[in-house]
């Protein structure tokens, strides 16, 4: 559609994107990166226009008792005879415009590594492996605050849930929390970042601090609470990946009040960047903004 109510953060070339991946796939960074192709103008449809028959066609699907995989393909028909068919041509543009944007990429990815730049960059990466596993926080580095988190997906695979029973079904652990995955892709670029969150005494707090060490974080500004367990998010979802219910076990990140953030004042100050996300007290966030205000810290 035209118009569009939601902006890419960033616009990129194919070759200047290529670089990009590459040298994500190089340090060892595994998150995805979404690529955002556009319709093609001549195709393209008012974004309000669109915007209407897409929640006109959910409002029927409610009324009409569709939900799952059947929304998806209900929607896009009742959006198709709304605008006459031009949805359907938008849809074909883009599905051949993903098809040449993705070619283009594979074919300037190809040439990049085939250049040798590629394998410059990773025996770069290797030579530093030593220095990554011997991370140091030195003041002046950029500051993280926030949540460091187990993270746990349950998806039932079962039609028919039991309240009352076990379900069969998958459990899939992660890292999470915001903070720790910025930190970490920081460290991952040998950024060198001064992480503060907090830990319990338990198997969880392990985990999270061999991960640190396996990604280059120092554990210098870890808290560990003795009566506090290390917190932990489970989504559970539906067989058919619907969100069924989540629990969060975040009390821990109330034990961090401003004092405790105070004995990392000499690193905030030189800090060139600080990152906070919101899983902290109040009174804890509006501490280290003035404090950043204080110094001029970003």
């Amino acid at each position: 559609c035209v118009r569009a109510c939601v902006r890419a953060c960033v616009r990129a070339c194919v070759c200047s994107f290529c670089c990009s991946l590459d040298a994500s796939v190089n340090a060892g960074i595994d998150s995805g990166i979404v690529i955002a192709v556009p319709i093609p103008e001549h195709a393209a449809i008012d974004g309000e226009e669109i915007d209407q028959a897409i929640q006109l066609a959910l409002k029927e699907a409610r009324a009409e008792n569709i939900s799952g995989k059947d929304v998806t393909p209900y929607v896009l028909k009742r959006v198709n005879e709304s605008t006459k068919g031009r949805s359907l041509q938008a849809n074909i543009s883009l599905i051949k415009n993903n098809a040449t944007v993705g070619s283009q990429i594979a074919v300037s990815l190809a040439k990049l590594r085939d250049s040798g730049c590629a394998g410059k960059r990773r025996s770069c990466e290797q030579g530093k492996k030593q220095s990554i596993n011997k991370p140091t926080s030195c003041p002046g580095g950029p500051v993280v605050v926030g949540g460091a988190i187990i993270d746990f997906m349950a998806k039932i695979t079962s039609s028919n849930i039991m309240l009352e029973g076990t379900n069969p079904g998958r459990i899939m652990t992660s890292f999470g929390g915001v903070a720790r995955n910025i930190a970490e892709c920081m460290a991952r670029l040998e950024v060198d970042p001064l992480f503060i969150s907090a830990v319990g005494p338990d198997l969880h707090g392990l985990k999270l601090k061999e991960n640190f060490k396996q990604v280059g974080m120092s554990n210098k500004g870890l808290l560990e609470y003795t009566d506090c367990s290390t917190a932990t998010y489970c989504l559970v979802l539906d067989h058919l990946g619907e969100t069924y219910c989540a629990i969060g076990d975040m009390d821990i990140f109330s034990k961090i009040e401003p004092h405790d953030v105070l004995q990392f004042a000499d690193h905030i100050r030189n800090a060139p960047l600080l990152c906070i996300d919101g899983n902290l007290r109040v009174d804890t966030i509006k501490f280290i903004c003035e404090l950043c205000k204080e110094h001029s810290i970003p």
